[in-house]
């Protein structure tokens, strides 16, 4: 899997918070329905690239990592994470047949300064990867849960009961907007759910147009040096 500041920012497997990020994503009287939400409440599994010039570049300190890249106009860079759950809405099992990732635009990568918080090295996923540099990604199944049961299409969901995943996307060669589409079937019923980020494809870009490399140490104000480069930020 490819994807961060290797190592040091590729980061953990998202702990997923005990509330939705947005809406469900499909009307109550439809069936399933999905929800996002966020990826790892350390953050340490994102990063951004940001227009501003690396001399300008101020520390993140306390601010919630996602408010002070989007206040910088930071577009999330080489590798995003982000948690899925799937639920009926009916008494019936919900079979989730298949999944789709779309490619809605492939532009050339954003330039500036490639930017996050470095804690860790990369942990074990159960979910879905995805290679966004395949010219036809696919979204193929990582890692088993507890019970040793992966995420394989076709795969059910209990009546009453949600599934969620870890949804991994990654890519180095171009500034992509993509979403999900997922087929389903229940109760005589089928449908796609359409899965994007508050209405609007999700988007990474590559980081090959970086101008410097800052990558800032768990205190969030000192930077690491030995990973940062042609950084002058103050």
């Amino acid at each position: 899997m490819a994807g961060g500041f290797g190592a040091a920012v590729i980061g953990a497997t998202a702990t997923l918070l005990a509330t939705p990020v947005g809406n469900w994503l499909s009307k109550p009287d439809t069936a399933p329905k999905a929800a996002l939400w966020s990826g790892g409440s350390d953050e340490c599994a994102m990063s951004w690239m940001v227009p501003e010039s690396s001399a300008g570049l101020r520390a993140p300190g306390e601010e919630p990592l996602v408010a002070w890249a989007g206040a910088l106009g930071g577009v999330p860079a080489a590798r995003d994470e982000f948690g899925l759950q799937v639920q009926g809405t009916s008494d019936t099992q919900v079979v989730l047949r298949q999944v789709r990732v779309v490619v809605d635009s492939r532009e050339a990568p954003v330039g500036g300064t490639w930017t996050g918080v470095g804690c860790g090295g990369p942990k074990e996923v159960r979910g879905l990867d995805i290679d966004l540099d395949e010219p036809s990604p696919k979204a193929r199944a990582v890692g088993v849960d507890e019970d040793g049961k992966a995420v394989d299409f076709p795969y059910e969901v209990s009546k009453g009961e949600s599934e969620v995943f870890s949804v991994v996307a990654h890519g180095e060669l171009n500034d992509v907007r993509w979403h999900l589409e997922i087929d389903w079937a229940s109760d005589g019923r089928t449908g796609t759910l359409v899965v994007q980020r508050d209405g609007r494809p999700f988007r990474l870009t590559g980081t090959s147009a970086r101008s410097a490399r800052c990558l800032w140490g768990p205190d969030r104000i000192t930077l690491l040096g030995a990973l940062s480069v042609g950084c002058e930020s103050r």
